[in-house]
């Protein structure tokens, strides 16, 4: 059984969500804090339980309504609570429209809508295994303590919490129990070592068995433990139910939530999963899996003194460059991923030194870490590698994220002039702007250098062409100490002589933003 269809009006967030169509294997909500992830996965709750509170109508109307669309052939599995009227032909020709309202007296009403318009009523699905339909894990499912009571009402009993996940773990360690030998697969890819449960005052703790007579309890281990632990105790024995799971990724490292989020791409095959988060991680290995579902979530406020916030879902594109734009929303960026923001190849090695160490510290620090500088040495050598570039980012990883991300900028010169027209008629073609390909004003970096060092690069200049470049990196040398014995002073001077370097670097840095 699944929740195909969701609608969701009047309820904190949302005036109305419209059709919400999920898909029958995994459903990840991405967004912002407050923006409604929430309130998304409580109302699918709504179903095994009464959490409806009249602070949660929306301000100015008088009820909230939460409709869903139940698909399976297998209703008749489930428990139901105080079915209101028979079903004169049976569960299973049932429409599977549900219908959730509160109104502003507090009441709640729970039906399933006919296709005669005759609604039949319900409490709920009991959250009792194993005929409970969801499985909820939302944000305040963490305990002060575990209780240590072991017997067939505990164990069975699904309370959105993890008070009895010591009796689940004595549930599952029984050899004979067909869920034991994928619990223990999944305990050791997970956690390295088999949770157990031994025996305490008040009857059975979950924890590490160190030998015969030392055992490690759950209360002693990290925070992220006993959340993963609770997942994979249920995804042991869920078949053809609902996972509702808020912030998989919290209190867990990454190797860890690798191997989870693993265990919950090969359940998704017999049920349904709606995941909340804020992870990369999460968003792109649940997000790639066939079939999945990636929703933004946004929030925004409304004009005028009244600041109610109204929230809102759209479906995200399954093609990389819509999931790389809903992760940047979130505030992820290239070098979260120790990827570069955008690149900036140079002729001369000088420059890119230059500007690489001292001028995107100095002018553009905004840039730090994000902008990758890159020199070719030679004019001809700008062509070729750009293209090695662009044939590996651009298109070997099939997303276009450093197209116009990327510039190349060369001297001044009839030769340059030739390398850099060509390259804008090739690469304009295929997309990129005319502006990321520029030819600097002066011919060699040096005259960027400032009047100090003017009469020193003549002197150069007029030496043969094949000792020029050491005697260049002689001065960059010079240069370099003469900076770091002042760097105010130094910083000031090329505030003037590189005017036109330093204004580049500023078009780039708006450009990102």
């Amino acid at each position: 059984m699944w929740v195909s269809r969701l609608q969701i009006t009047n309820f904190k967030g949302f005036v109305n969500s419209g059709y919400i169509d999920l898909s029958q294997s995994i459903n990840v909500l991405v967004g912002a804090n407050n923006a409604g992830k929430s309130t998304i996965l409580q109302a699918v709750h709504f179903l095994q339980g009464n959490f409806l509170s009249l602070s949660d109508i929306r301000k100015g109307q008088g009820s909230a309504t939460v409709n869903l669309n139940l698909e399976g052939n297998d209703l008749e599995r489930f428990h139901l609570r105080n079915v209101g009227v028979a079903f004169s032909n049976g569960i299973g020709d049932l429409n599977r429209w549900l219908r959730i309202e509160m109104n502003a007296a507090g009441n709640i009403s729970k039906k399933f809508i006919r296709n005669d318009n005759h609604p039949i009523s319900f409490n709920e699905f009991l959250p009792v295994e194993p005929g409970n339909l969801i499985y909820p894990y939302l944000s305040k499912r963490k305990v002060a303590s575990y209780n240590q009571s072991i017997n067939s009402t505990i164990v069975n009993t699904v309370n959105g919490t993890l008070e009895n996940l010591s009796a689940k773990v004595d549930r599952l360690n029984n050899p004979e129990l067909p869920a034991n030998k994928d619990y223990a697969e999944y305990c050791n890819k997970i956690f390295g070592y088999i949770v157990s449960a031994s025996h305490s005052e008040g009857g059975k703790k979950a924890g590490l068995t160190v030998d015969n007579f030392t055992h490690i309890p759950l209360e002693s281990m990290g925070e992220g433990v006993p959340n993963m632990l609770g997942l994979i105790c249920d995804l042991c024995l869920a078949d053809n139910q609902i996972f509702l799971i808020e912030e998989i990724e919290n209190d867990i490292h990454p190797q860890a939530l690798k191997e989870l989020l693993n265990l919950i791409l090969e359940k998704s095959e017999t049920n349904q999963f709606i995941i909340s988060t804020h992870s990369n991680i999460v968003t792109k290995i649940l997000g790639s899996a066939n079939g999945a579902k990636i929703f933004n979530v946004t929030m925004s406020f409304a004009e005028g003194e009244k600041k109610l916030p109204f929230s809102k879902v759209s479906l995200v594109g399954d093609d990389p460059e819509s999931r790389r734009l809903v992760l940047e929303e979130l505030g992820y960026e290239f070098n979260d991923y120790e990827l570069w923001s955008a690149w900036l190849f140079f002729e001369e090695s000088s420059a890119e030194i230059l500007i690489r160490d001292y001028f995107i510290r100095w002018f553009v620090p905004e840039l730090a870490n994000k902008l990758r500088t890159f020199s070719s040495r030679t004019a001809s050598e700008v062509e070729p590698k750009f293209e090695d570039f662009n044939r590996l980012f651009v298109y070997l990883h099939l997303t276009k994220v450093y197209r116009n991300c990327a510039w190349v900028v060369i001297d001044e010169g009839k030769e340059e002039a030739g390398i850099i027209n060509k390259m804008k008629e090739y690469y304009v073609k295929d997309g990129w702007n005319e502006n990321n390909f520029r030819q600097l004003s002066k011919h060699d970096f040096e005259e960027y250098y400032p009047a100090e060092f003017k009469d020193k690069f003549a002197v150069i200049m007029a030496e043969e062409k094949d000792k020029r470049r050491n005697l260049k990196k002689a001065l960059l040398d010079e240069v370099i100490d003469w900076i770091k014995k002042d760097e105010d002073q130094a910083k000031k001077k090329f505030s003037e002589s590189a005017k036109e370097i330093i204004e580049l670097l500023k078009e780039i840095s708006s450009s990102l933003k």
